[in-house]
């Protein structure tokens, strides 16, 4: 196995560390993390299409995940699942006033619409660092209403 540095074009994101990355089909979309040139958290969405190995911003709609680092996100059918996460109470910018996110919110990559299902059960803790995993339940189908999300 050998490393590449593939040619890319479009306006490639800024350096950023605790994103997360998921691949659907022929593309790749990078959300979130914290932007180390900008000194911030970001809930920016991004995409790669490995086909033109072009980079595009997404320009979403709905209201998105707070902003976050070191959050998970999880790929199923053509849903960006993120859960958890650091952010901070005063928006975007480090106060030192961290803040461990326990909601759920996918973004729907046909629409490009960020959506916040409801739950129920026992909701986690907040946390950050962690990682998780969609497995497809055993039904008459694999449509995405027959996943969990660990």
């Amino acid at each position: 196995m050998v490393w590449s540095r593939p040619a890319v074009s479009g306006p490639v994101p800024g350096a950023r560390d605790g994103h997360s990355a998921c691949v659907m089909g022929s593309h790749m979309y990078v959300f979130g993390g914290y932007e180390e040139q900008a000194d911030r958290f970001s809930q920016d969405v991004h995409v790669l299409d490995f086909e033109t190995m072009h980079w595009q911003y997404v320009y979403t709609r709905g209201l998105p995940p707070q902003w976050r680092d070191f959050h998970s996100a999880t790929a199923l059918g053509n849903r960006m699942y993120v859960w958890g996460g650091r952010g901070d109470s005063q928006g975007p910018f480090h106060s030192q006033r961290e803040v461990y996110c326990n909601r759920i919110a996918y973004l729907d990559t046909p629409t490009s619409t960020w959506v916040h299902p409801a739950t129920y059960g026992d909701v986690p803790r907040g946390r950050r660092s962690h990682s998780a995993c969609g497995l497809p339940l055993a039904f008459s189908s694999l449509s995405t209403a027959h996943f969990v999300l660990l």
